[in-house]
């Protein structure tokens, strides 16, 4: 087999495995997810609740507020800047 066939079939196959890992969650549940998820991060701010606040973090969030960005969970808990909440101590 020519090495630019073989390379289109193995291209083929693997595309079309791919094909078939879609989530199929239906589009409204995501919806719903995602708004659960802005709701209790809204309400950790306005509670200024830093542990609620941090457990709507992701491992890798990410957050902007001065020079250089918050890169991963523990250093945007670590701010004080970001909640603007009292930490539990």
């Amino acid at each position: 087999m020519p090495p630019l066939r073989a390379l289109a079939l193995a291209a083929s196959l693997l595309l079309a495995a791919c094909a078939g890992t879609r989530d199929q969650t239906p589009p409204a549940d995501l919806q719903a997810q995602v708004t659960r998820a802005e709701q209790a991060f809204a309400m950790s701010m306005a509670d200024r609740d830093h542990a609620a606040f941090a457990g709507t973090l992701c491992a890798d969030a990410v957050f902007f507020t001065g020079p250089a960005p918050l890169v991963g969970k523990p250093a945007v808990e670590a701010a004080n800047d970001v909640c603007d909440c009292p930490k539990a101590s």
